[in-house]
């Protein structure tokens, strides 16, 4: 039927997640979502600021980004994170 998709497939608005991948000194500028936002590491270092706190991450790291807290990503180096939304 149209608009069918395999099983297990999300449609890209239901998507709960995406791959990020940015060089040093490039990131996401300070914002804020309604769903809390979990962050894995998969490879650098960078600066999360949630609430105006800094957090340094890196390989292997996880960290929540809180819904309707304001948050930003700085890389300090290449940086890839894979970002989940949670949806309640």
């Amino acid at each position: 039927m149209a608009g069918d998709s395999a099983p297990g497939h999300r449609q890209a608005d239901e998507a709960p997640g995406d791959a990020f991948a940015f060089d040093a000194g490039q990131g996401l500028s300070e914002h804020t979502v309604p769903f809390d936002a979990l962050v894995c590491v998969c490879d650098g270092e960078a600066e999360i600021i949630i609430d105006g706190a800094a957090h340094n991450v890196s390989n292997g790291n996880a960290i929540i980004m809180p819904a309707n807290h304001p948050h930003a990503v700085n890389a300090k180096q290449r940086f890839k994170m894979l970002l989940v939304m949670i949806r309640k």
